[in-house]
């Protein structure tokens, strides 16, 4: 499932490199909030040289994916070949690079797992930085 930032928020997050906590509440019964699933974490916001992104710019997915990889930026790496999958879920390539990845973050329950599509009702992010 991926779900993307409003425009305001990269605009807020591009003025401050650190790290912002994140929220999602998935909403299971409007009736009962009570019941509602809420996951968080912490991710930092990094600036990639000049150099990495112009080789990242002029790469395909896989490459694009193993460049993010090798700087740390696996939850991007991910996203790239998620992208590629909702495009050509049947190339072999693509879900080996996608399993390796996974495997390699402690995730390889979630490699055969397929990709869903959701609709967001409402968006919210946060700028505040951990203290």
């Amino acid at each position: 499932m991926s779900v993307a930032i409003p425009e305001q928020g990269i605009e807020n997050s591009r003025e401050s490199y650190g790290d912002y906590h994140w929220y999602l509440s998935l909403i299971c019964n409007s009736k009962q909030r009570s019941q509602d699933v809420v996951l968080e974490g912490w991710i930092e916001y990094v600036e990639l040289n000049n150099s990495v992104k112009e080789r990242i710019n002029l790469s395909n997915s896989i490459r694009k994916s193993n460049l993010l990889q090798q700087e740390g930026i696996w939850y991007d790496a991910l996203s790239v070949l998620a992208e590629q999958k909702k495009l050509d879920s049947d190339l072999t390539l693509i879900q080996t690079e996608w399993s390796r990845l996974l495997e390699s973050i402690g995730l390889s329950d979630l490699a055969s797992e397929p990709l869903i599509e959701v609709e967001t009702t409402k968006s919210s992010y946060s700028t505040k930085t951990k203290e």
